[in-house]
């Protein structure tokens, strides 16, 4: 399969890494840009029902959740599609004083 698993053989040491690697973006961009359209497609025939159709308001929770997993499976497939670095460098500088620190983005994500 194309996901990227670390391996760790101490306990839990590594998280995996659940972002697709490269080469498996480039074979299946097919499939990236099908969840961009199937996560954009529900956001926005939700929205459209929410705002055409009488809903009271007691029964608009489900519509809620529908506009929620929309966004999700939209920006699941950009941050797929536009391959995160693994570690980010953050640097913050608060009133002179400078703290750094290393970010597993593709861990966190």
């Amino acid at each position: 399969m194309g996901v990227v698993v670390g391996v760790s053989s101490e306990g839990d040491k590594e998280d995996a890494i659940l972002i697709p690697d490269q080469d498996f973006v480039k074979k299946n961009k097919f499939s990236v840009f099908t969840g961009v359209l199937i996560g954009a497609l529900i956001f926005v025939i939700t929205a459209l029902f929410w705002i055409t159709a009488y809903i009271p308001w007691s029964e608009r929770a489900p519509f809620v959740l529908c506009i929620i997993i929309g966004i999700f499976i939209f920006f699941h497939g950009l941050i797929v599609y536009f391959q995160p670095p693994k570690i980010y460098s953050l640097e913050v500088v608060i009133n002179g004083k400078q703290s750094s620190s290393i970010l597993p983005l593709r861990q966190i994500l």
